[in-house]
This record gives C-alpha cells, sequence and structure tokens, in this order.
C-alpha cells in the first residue's frame, strides 16, 4: 500500500510528499533489488526538487554498490545525465563525468559516455581523444576500438582509421564490420587516386564474401559497398552471386533490378524483374513503383487471374460451384484477402499509376460497395487509361 502511495504522488509530481515515503521504504525493505530501486527513486525526486548536490551523492552511492554491467547502475548513469539534460546543459554531463574520472580514472562506461556526449554536439576532436583514452585502457575491448574507428570515419581521421581497423583485423581476422569499414577507410585516403582506391577498397570487401562463400546476405552488402564505390561491374556481380546463393530469396533480385534502373539500363531492370520468383502482385508493385507502367498493367492483370484461379480450386475443394451466385460476396473476399495489394486500395500506394485491378468476375459489385470491408476494384478500362 505505501510502495502504492508513494508511486502515485509520485505520478501527479507531487515530489515533496513523495520523497520521504520512497525514503522510509527505502529504508524499510530487505531486499536489495527494491531497496535499490526506492533509492534512485527518491535521488532522483532530489533532483527534481532542486537538491542537485544531495541527488549526485546518492546516485554515486548506489553505483559503488552495482555491477557496471547491471541494468540498474545504467538507469542511474542515464539519471545522472538527466539532471543536466532538463536545464538544456548539452555538456553538463560530459564536464560531470570527466571530474568523476579524476577519482575513477578506470571507469570505461565514463569515459564512453564523456566520449558520445561530446560527439553528440560536434565535438570530434575531443570524442576521438577520450575514446583513444578507453581503447589504451582496454586494448582487447573490441566493442571500444570499433567506437572509436567510427568516430575516427565521421571525422575523417583516415590513417588512424586504418590503423585501428589494421589492429582489429589481426584482433578478429575477417570480421564482416571491420572489414566494410576498412574498405569504407580506404576510400576516403586521400594519399592514393581515385583508382587504386577504389580497387584496393573492392579488394578489402571482397574478403567479406570470400570468408563466407555462402552467405548471400554478405554477397548483396558487398554489392552495396561496391556500389558506392561507383564500381558497377563487380556490385552486378554481388548481386548476381547473392540472387544465385538464394534463388527462393525475391529481395536480392529486386535490389539488382533497382541497381539497373538508378543506372538508367532499364531493358536490364525488366529481364531481372521478369526471371524473379515474384507473385504478379508484388511484381507489378515493384515495377510500378519504378515506372514500367505497362508491365506493371500486364502482371496486375496476372494477379486477377491468378486469384480467380485459386478462389475456383478452394471453392471445387469445398464442393461448391465454382459459379454459385450465392458465394459471390465470400469469393470477392476471398479475392480481395488473396490480392492484397492489387486492390483499389494500392492506389494509395502507386499514385503514378493511378489505377487498381479489374474486379473479380463474379463479384457483386453493389454487395462490396455495401460492405467497408471490402475495397472496390476498378475495371482493366479504367486501368488503361489511367496510365495514358
Amino acid at each position: 500500500m505505501q510502495e502504492q502511495i508513494a508511486t502515485t504522488l509520485l505520478e501527479e509530481e507531487a515530489f515533496d510528499a513523495a520523497l520521504p515515503r520512497f525514503d522510509k521504504l527505502a529504508q524499510s525493505v530487505k531486499d536489495r533489488g527494491p531497496q535499490l530501486a526506492f533509492r534512485m527513486e527518491a535521488a532522483d525526486i532530489r533532483a527534481r526538487l532542486g537538491q542537485t548536490e544531495a541527488a549526485l551523492n546518492e546516485f554515486e552511492s548506489l553505483l559503488r554498490q552495482l555491477n557496471p554491467d547491471h541494468g540498474i547502475y545504467r538507469e542511474v548513469r542515464r539519471r545522472i545525465e538527466a539532471i543536466y539534460l532538463r536545464t538544456e546543459d548539452r555538456a553538463g554531463p560530459a564536464t560531470y563525468y570527466e571530474a568523476w574520472l579524476v577519482k575513477h580514472p578506470d571507469d570505461l562506461d565514463a569515459i564512453m559516455r564523456v566520449a558520445q556526449t561530446y560527439a553528440a554536439f560536434g565535438r570530434d576532436e575531443s570524442a576521438s581523444t577520450w575514446l583513444e583514452r578507453g581503447v589504451k585502457l582496454a586494448p582487447s575491448r573490441k566493442e571500444r576500438r570499433r567506437a572509436l574507428l567510427d568516430r575516427l570515419l565521421e571525422a575523417r581521421q583516415v590513417s588512424e582509421t586504418l590503423t585501428h581497423c589494421e589492429q582489429l583485423d589481426r584482433d578478429e581476422p575477417n570480421n564482416s564490420d571491420t572489414l566494410r569499414d576498412w574498405g569504407r577507410a580506404i576510400l576516403k585516403d586521400s594519399s592514393r587516386d581515385g583508382t587504386a582506391r577504389r580497387q584496393a577498397a573492392a579488394a578489402v570487401w571482397r574478403k567479406r564474401s570470400e570468408a563466407r562463400p555462402k552467405n548471400a546476405l554478405v554477397a548483396s552488402q558487398v554489392g552495396d559497398s561496391l556500389r558506392q564505390a561507383e564500381m558497377i561491374d563487380e556490385a552486378v556481380d554481388q548481386y548476381r552471386r547473392a540472387i544465385t546463393l538464394a534463388p527462393e530469396a525475391t529481395q536480392y533480385r529486386e535490389y539488382l533490378g533497382e541497381y539497373f534502373h538508378s543506372l538508367k539500363r532499364s531493358d536490364d531492370a525488366l529481364a531481372t524483374h521478369r526471371r524473379g520468383r515474384s507473385t504478379h502482385g508484388r511484381l507489378a508493385e515493384v515495377l510500378a513503383g519504378f515506372g514500367y507502367v505497362e508491365e506493371a498493367i500486364t502482371n496486375y492483370a496476372d494477379a486477377c487471374r491468378d486469384c480467380d484461379r485459386n478462389t475456383d480450386a478452394t471453392r471445387r475443394s469445398n464442393g461448391k460451384d465454382a459459379d454459385d451466385p450465392e458465394d459471390d460476396f465470400a469469393g470477392a473476399n476471398s479475392r480481395a484477402y488473396e490480392c492484397g495489394p492489387v486492390t483499389a486500395h494500392s492506389r494509395n500506394q502507386h499514385a503514378g499509376l493511378g489505377v487498381a485491378l479489374p474486379v473479380p468476375r463474379r463479384a457483386s459489385t453493389r454487395r462490396l460497395r455495401g460492405d467497408p470491408r471490402i475495397s472496390v476494384p476498378i475495371t482493366v478500362t479504367q486501368l488503361l487509361s489511367g496510365a495514358r
């Protein structure tokens, strides 16, 4: 009951009344978990009441009793930072942690938080300095070195980035993330000419595929990297590799088709999409999105015929006549479900076409219009006229 009252007062922001109740709960409870939680709430209330020094002292007392990997430890740190952020003091957390680190120089979490704070408002050099300190303190902590690498890349400190990439690759050879970032860093290396940079980056990125020769996702990601480096043939090869490795995964063929479209190679784009295993409805959706109107119309119509065939087969399996007029509503409802994106609802997604799919045969238009659950399709004639 006391906890419920205290929580209600806190929710109503009656801080003066809530504080003594949380203090009392923290003193009376014997279980360590709830006790820590009550103390944390009491410290937070003190901060909201302007008792900043008392709040920080209590938060720091909690930190000394907790494992840095504990969830409550991270929550305490978050609330300390919130003290400063409430007053829009963006540099406040960094100033606080720098003072804390004078007494606790081995606190890796605090070091990373200083770096993150400086990075958040654009002080890249300060962020990198603190990240380097964290790496030196724990050289075996790869996540620290990777965070430093990301910061150095953003600050375009290429030489330092390459050094850390090489070290990470020695510590964990052929790590996919390391190879990706290593290639990105090489592309920014102004000490080499453009062709040499692209070739060196491509050689590093290809190691990702070589390390995982049967992984379609990695092949497509390598294709993305090569595409960004404007290495067209190499990128196409990697996308095709992904398609070969996972022929049932239609997204890889869509990636390649989209790439061809961006290169204005429309014939290659259409040929790529046609060879895929997407349903007619999905293929129409993709083609419409890229502006291939006639191809989209053809596939929308094919999707309608597929729906009719599927519905007829279902009716026959249930012992019903395919032309049973009493089943108009059920048939139309089934088609609306099966056709999905190729109903009139698709007009919202493909405004460029201004069209949807033809009315399924035997469907009662009057019944469809009378039921708000069913999208009302339009005819193929309207579809064609809307595309002109």
